[in-house]
């Protein structure tokens, strides 16, 4: 047995009795002998031993029990945590976690929560909220290459998505005639797509940092978020009836002003962070 072990109030009483002191040879190998024969005694019972515990990671436990762990956490370490093995982000990001998710977020006073109807999943909005790296290059506001090329990534809030210059100039594109659905004019549905004009071309960025960002002078063409109009144009290819778009077109406008105000709710959220 080993030098530092401590004697129960058993054995230091049997030792007692022994007339032995407590810290003797005599008493800890009398002590030793009066365990050894209850163990005995218990494995003839049909009591069976426990099995040596090793180091308790995450990865094994149960995923009941590491749903209860992670809805404490804030959500940028369940963030985090979904990207550090193959299996916490096959679990993570599966709709059976959605719970984690939603219990985690609203842990955070003042964040706002994530209504049904955008187009944004919870891990999607961690990522946006807590987060200032593109969602599509991962490339961080200071990233070396991003410092020297003069890129950072852009919160575009209406369409829930941060970008950095050159995704943005990849995934925003300026209105060609066709992002829109065919027989409507652009005015009945252009302010529905996110858009932006942020300089995202070099050109773009050294005549703005000429001109100065809120020049007259400054002109930027419009471009509109391609996710947005191809959704929007799916759902307008799902209106079975040609008088039934005048109110499809007023359900979405209404959709959209909801969308405005909680892009606006979580602005002012991470205004309050700063």
């Amino acid at each position: 047995m080993p030098a530092g072990h401590i004697l129960t109030e058993e054995e230091i009483s049997a030792a007692k009795k022994a007339g032995f002191a407590e810290d003797t040879q005599e008493a800890f190998r009398l002590a030793v002998q009066a365990r050894e024969k209850k163990w005995k005694e218990a494995l003839n019972e049909g009591w069976v031993l426990p099995k040596k515990v090793g180091k308790c990671r995450l990865q094994d436990l149960s995923q009941d029990l590491l749903s209860e762990i992670l809805g404490w956490c804030h959500p940028v370490d369940v963030l985090h945590l979904a990207r550090t093995a193959k299996s916490f982000r096959k679990f993570l990001m599966s709709r059976r976690s959605k719970p984690i998710w939603t219990r985690a977020l609203s842990s955070v006073e003042g964040l706002p929560s994530v209504p049904d109807y955008i187009y944004c999943d919870e891990p999607r909005f961690v990522a946006l909220m807590f987060t200032e790296e593109c969602h599509e290059c991962e490339i961080w506001k200071t990233d070396p290459v991003a410092v020297e090329e003069g890129i950072f990534p852009i919160l575009h809030m209406d369409a829930y998505t941060r970008l950095c210059h050159w995704c943005t100039e990849f995934l925003f594109d300026v209105w060609d005639g066709e992002m829109f659905p065919e027989g409507l004019e652009a005015e009945e549905c252009e302010f529905m797509i996110p858009r932006t004009t942020e300089p995202l071309r070099l050109d773009e960025r050294e005549e703005a940092k000429r001109l100065g960002r809120d020049s007259d002078d400054l002109a930027i063409p419009a471009r509109y978020h391609i996710a947005s109009a191809e959704t929007f144009q799916e759902l307008y290819d799902a209106v079975l009836k040609d008088e039934d778009i005048p109110q499809f077109l007023q359900d979405e406008e209404e959709i959209w002003i909801q969308r405005k105000k909680h892009a606006q709710l979580c602005l002012e959220f991470l205004e309050e962070q700063k």
